[in-house]
C-alpha cells in the first residue's frame, strides 16, 4: 500500500481503532508522515510487525517510517511487534526511522533492528537534521520487557552524502528522546543496545552526533529505568 502527498501508507486513522492484528510490510508514503500508519486519534492494541515501511520526500519534513502518533497525550496506544529495516528519508530533515511519537503514550514489546533515518542533502544549502534511528519521541514511549527480550540492534542514522561543511546534526542512534522514555525489564529478561551507528560525511568529526549507539536525552527529556532507576522489576537493561 502507498500514499504519495498523504499520510499512512496503509492506514490514516481519523477515528477510534480498538485493535489490528496483522504484519505491515513494505508500505509507503511519499511526501507524507508514517509509511505504515499515521494516527490521528486511537489505536488501542495493534499485534504484528512492521517490515520494510518507509517515507520518503524531496521536499517536505517526513517522519516515522512506520508509524506517525499525533494523538491527544491521554490516549495509549499498545503494541506487540517488532519493527524491522523501517525508514524516513528526506533530503535535509528525517526523525524516527521506526516510530515518530509526537504525542499520546506508546507501549511496545518488540524488537527494533535495522531502522534508519537518512538526509540526501549534497548541495550546498540547507541545515540538516536526523533524529531517532529507531524512535524519536515528544510524548511517552514504554519498552516493555516483561515477557521476551528486547533488542535494539543495527539502527542507524545517515547524513553521509550530505556536504561536511553543514556540520548535520544526529541525535540518538536509536531513539532521540525529548519527552518521556521508559525501559522495563521483568525477572530475567533483558533490553539491549547494540550497533547503532551514524554515517556522517567523509572528513565530518562527530561534534554534532550525539548519544549513537544509544539514546540522546534532550534537556526537555525524562529517562526512566526499570521505573526510577533502580531495578524494581528485577531485568536488566544494557545501554
Amino acid at each position: 500500500n502507498s500514499a504519495t502527498n498523504g499520510n499512512g501508507g496503509a492506514i490514516e486513522n481519523l477515528r477510534i481503532i480498538t485493535n489490528i492484528t496483522g504484519n505491515f510490510n513494505g508500505n509507503s508514503a511519499t511526501n507524507g508522515n508514517g509509511g505504515a500508519i499515521e494516527n490521528i486519534r486511537t489505536i488501542t492494541n495493534i499485534t504484528g510487525n512492521f517490515v520494510g515501511n518507509a517515507t520518503t520526500s524531496t521536499s517536505d519534513l517526513v517522519d516515522g517510517g512506520a508509524i506517525f502518533n499525533n494523538t491527544n497525550s491521554t490516549n495509549v496506544m499498545n503494541i506487540n511487534g517488532d519493527f524491522i529495516s523501517n525508514s524516513a528519508t528526506q533530503t535535509t530533515t528525517a526523525h524516527g526511522g521506526a516510530i515518530y511519537n509526537n504525542a499520546g503514550k506508546i507501549y511496545v514489546t518488540g524488537d527494533f533492528k535495522y531502522n534508519f533515518a537518512n538526509a540526501t542533502e549534497n548541495t550546498d544549502t540547507g541545515s540538516i537534521d536526523v533524529r531517532g534511528g529507531a524512535i524519536y519521541n515528544k510524548g511517552e514511549i514504554n519498552i516493555k520487557a516483561f515477557d521476551r527480550n528486547i533488542e535494539f540492534k543495527g539502527n542507524y542514522l545517515n547524513a553521509a552524502d550530505v556536504m561536511a561543511e553543514h556540520h548535520p546534526i544526529l541525535y540518538g542512534g536509536a531513539i532521540c528522546n525529548e519527552g518521556t522514555v521508559g525501559l522495563y525489564a521483568g525477572a530475567g529478561y533483558e533490553i539491549t543496545f547494540v550497533g547503532n551507528l551514524e554515517g556522517l560525511p567523509s572528513g565530518q568529526d562527530a561534534t554534532n552526533a550525539k548519544d549513537i549507539d544509544g539514546i540522546y536525552n534532550d534537556s526537555t527529556g525524562v529517562l526512566m529505568i526499570n521505573g526510577d532507576g533502580i531495578n524494581a522489576y528485577a531485568g536488566t537493561v544494557n545501554l
